[in-house]
């Protein structure tokens, strides 16, 4: 699990740091039956107070495209629970 404001915040890291934080978070998630879940607020567009990282999410999004799957959180819950 990765959020945005633990990044920028509390870690203090800068867009590019926490870009490559996220593509290891990612990468250590692709074990069977492995889930990354990231959680961005819209917050994030104010390029002002947190320049660079609306642009690491895109980024991010579009280099992950290739190679995960998206699905909504209530769907992944769904796969998840035990039958």
């Amino acid at each position: 699990i990765a959020m945005d404001v633990t990044l920028a915040l509390y870690e203090k890291l800068s867009a590019e740091h926490s870009l490559e934080r996220l593509a290891g978070l990612l990468e250590a998630s692709e074990t069977s039956g492995g889930a990354f879940v990231l959680l961005w607020h819209n917050i994030m567009r104010d390029r002002r107070v947190f320049p660079g990282f609306w642009d690491t999410l895109e980024y991010f999004l579009f280099a992950a495209a290739g190679s995960t799957r998206f699905v909504t959180l209530s769907r992944l819950c769904d796969e998840f629970e035990p039958q």
